[in-house]
């Protein structure tokens, strides 16, 4: 008596995990794409060819173009967020969680990624609003809400957290950033360092308990 072949096993769908990290993957070659051409040559044809997934794909985790740079907006902006959101203010000294935000904030801002993105939204003006509402605008009500806690908790004195948290933003930024978009020498390391101790050294003179 003959034995039934084997069947053939079918592939199923990827497991939420495997998707996930596949989608990550093509975000970073995204990303790379981007720094590497600037937004003029950065189209979904280019990822596909990078990546080797089917633009099909592209179009079904992301959409267009212009919605593929805003995930990789939203991701590197969120790279900023990390100290303030995991902080409490009863368990860390105000000072070393806002110097670590400030210098985290330098630093991703001033990198090459960053200033991509700024000159792709230079280059598409409905880009504008999409990396304001990725950058500055989610970055800066976390900070918020983070000073909120830290003055209720008596480490700081503040009345206005979004205002407090606007002018931690300007103490640290000023415009250097404008300035790298025009050419100018980035800040390097060591100045990062130096301008985030600054800001916020100038910062707690006026909120400081």
């Amino acid at each position: 008596m003959t034995q039934d072949a084997p069947r053939p096993s079918r592939r199923g769908r990827p497991r939420t995990g495997e998707v996930a990290a596949r989608k990550s993957a093509m975000l970073d070659a995204a990303a790379a794409l981007l720094v590497e051409r600037g937004y003029p040559s950065f189209t979904v044809n280019a990822v596909a060819e990078r990546t080797g997934a089917s633009k099909s794909t592209i179009y079904s985790w992301f959409g267009n173009r212009e919605a593929l740079v805003s995930a990789i907006a939203e991701r590197n902006y969120d790279l900023t967020q990390i100290q303030v959101h995991a902080s409490s203010p009863t368990e860390q000294d105000p000072r070393e969680v806002l110097t670590a935000w400030t210098h985290q904030l330098l630093r991703v801002l001033h990198g090459d990624l960053s200033l991509a993105i700024l000159r792709a939204a230079m280059n598409e003006p409905a880009l504008g609003p999409v990396v304001l509402r990725d950058g500055a605008d989610r970055q800066r009500p976390l900070l918020a809400a983070y000073l909120a806690d830290a003055s209720r908790a008596g480490l700081l004195r503040i009345d206005d957290a979004p205002r407090a948290a606007k002018e931690l933003y300007g103490l640290a930024m000023q415009d250097d950033q404008m300035r790298a978009l025009l050419g100018d020498a980035r800040m390097t390391p060591d100045a990062v360092r130096v301008r985030a101790d600054q800001a916020v050294a100038n910062f707690l003179r006026i909120y400081g308990p």
